[in-house]
């Protein structure tokens, strides 16, 4: 089952390192990202058979 979330992101003041950050996410196993710089946010979607959502979240 996949799941979607919207997770703030504070601290980003370039385009890399939102690129950075982005990049982390989708490395881990179950996890589609695309982090916004503007808007300070990530939209992940998760598949709960791989991932779980803390995981995502305490990678930040």
């Amino acid at each position: 089952m996949k799941k979607q979330m919207q997770i703030g992101i504070t601290g980003m003041t370039c385009a890399a390192c939102a690129a950075r950050i982005e990049k982390t996410l989708n490395k881990m196993d179950g996890v589609e990202a695309s982090v916004n710089l503007a808007l300070e946010n990530a939209r992940v979607t998760i598949d709960e058979e791989r991932a779980k959502p803390a995981e995502v979240v305490g990678n930040r």
